[in-house]
């Protein structure tokens, strides 16, 4: 079969676009993309700012500042020498931001002001206050200040009042939404905002880049979700496609980590180049997703399911399995890659045909092993192991055919050696 593509030639497209991605972010992450602004951005003078929080070169969002001062004095005459006169000083500051862009761009808030979150906050879309109208105010100040004389007595009074929850603001993070391509990306924006509201600074944001993760507020994407255990992957049937593997791991150590598994079946001879960053970019069609529920997991793969070269998974290959684990973008953002699964291979001969070694037949029936034997009993053992290599179970053979109950035993692949004075022969089994 002609392959279309190579997982090496993958490897180098990506890392093309991956040296564009970091020229315009050069922190970026494999699963959270930051973004320093160094130095921060400070505005004390009116004004728009455009944030571009993805990096797709489209403007999502945008901060305007506006200022405005106005005296008024008003003079009473009574003669040239004698008036009495008022005076009246207004201040009016503001700070709002517009989503820009996609519908559905939008910021975390309450009423018409936007949260000022504290770091790590959860941002995702169990939030229900997200706010895609405008104007969302970040922060306004009012200021009069009013002085009269009348009859020769005078007197005065201030007043003002603020709004928004950025007043006096030091180091507090904004909550956003953007829709890019369909995908629903969430971020963060750090910023100041001085108690007056005569000055405002933006010192960097983020955005998870795996569509509907949750983020939290300030993470520049450092935490590494947990790797599945002990993948395996066994030739058990002759359909010649992915439903002939079954697939075996252990559940990851701290599930509280991943969203979801990923499984994913690449030629042995290119398994070298699995990495957590590039498999994270392979689309659906060459993984299989598994959602955490607690336990290991056990079952036969999709028969639609392709390599990760896109090709059919076909006989006479070698093929390893990996598992990525996603992570829940609250207590990990970055994906994990678990370790390679043994080697193995497809061919036509697998099953009870398979386990006809000499004068042993072994396969499984309801919950038991079954092993016959058509030669002498004397001197003949089995064991059981599971396929860490772990002896589960074992035992002498004290009759032609040997029926081994197994009902304390997960479902799930095993081995069994059978032992004779001519040696040992292995097989295995299925127990469901």
């Amino acid at each position: 079969m002609k392959k279309t593509s190579t997982l090496s030639e993958k490897i180098k497209a990506y890392s093309a676009l991956a040296g564009s991605v970091v020229a315009l972010a050069p922190a970026a992450n494999a699963q959270i993309n930051y973004t320093d602004i160094n130095p921060d951005s400070v505005f004390t003078n009116p004004g728009n700012f455009d944030i571009d929080i993805n990096n797709d070169a489209i403007n999502d969002f945008q901060f305007n500042f506006a200022k405005s001062a106005s005296t008024t004095t008003n003079y009473y005459y009574y003669s040239s020498s004698s008036y009495s006169f008022s005076y009246q000083l207004n201040i009016k500051n503001t700070l709002r931001l517009t989503p820009l862009g996609t519908s559905g761009n939008a910021v975390l808030g309450s009423g018409a002001y936007p949260l000022a979150l504290n770091l790590n906050d959860p941002i995702s879309s169990s939030q229900s206050t997200w706010r895609t109208n405008t104007p969302n105010w970040v922060a306004s100040f009012y200021y009069t200040f009013n002085y009269s004389t009348w009859n020769g007595s005078s007197y005065s009074y201030t007043s003002s009042y603020s709004y928004g929850n950025f007043i006096n603001a030091s180091n507090k993070y904004m909550g956003v939404r953007v829709v890019a391509n369909s995908d629903t990306l969430y971020g963060w924006i750090r910023l100041d905002v001085s108690g007056g509201v005569t000055s405002y600074t933006v010192k960097d944001y983020a955005y998870q880049s795996c569509p509907s993760i949750p983020i939290k507020a300030g993470d520049q994407g450092n935490i590494k979700s947990s790797p599945a255990l002990m993948p395996t992957g066994m030739d058990m049937a002759n359909n010649y496609d992915a439903s002939d593997i079954h697939c075996q791991f252990n559940k990851a150590a701290d599930e509280t980590k991943v969203s979801e598994y990923r499984i994913f079946v690449v030629e042995a001879s290119q398994a070298s180049l699995m990495t957590a960053s590039f498999a994270k970019t392979i689309v659906p069609a060459r993984y299989q997703k598994h959602i955490p529920n607690g336990a290991n997991f056990n079952a036969t793969l999709n028969a639609g399911l392709l390599d990760t070269d896109g090709n059919p998974i076909t006989n006479w290959v070698n093929y390893k399995i990996f598992v990525l684990s996603i992570p829940d973008g609250i207590n990990a953002t970055e994906p994990e890659i678990s370790v390679g699964s043994p080697t193995f291979m497809l061919n036509p001969a697998v099953g009870i045909e398979e386990s006809n070694k000499g004068d042993f037949k072994v396969y499984s029936f309801d919950k038991s092993i079954v092993i016959e034997n058509k030669g002498a009993l004397a001197n003949t053992s089995y064991k059981v192991l599971d396929l860490s290599g772990k002896e589960i179970m074992k035992g002498n053979l004290t009759q032609s055919r040997e029926e081994i109950q197994t009902n304390n035993l997960v479902n799930g692949v095993y081995l069994v050696q059978v032992s004779n004075e001519e040696g040992t022969k292995s097989f295995r089994v299925y127990l469901k």
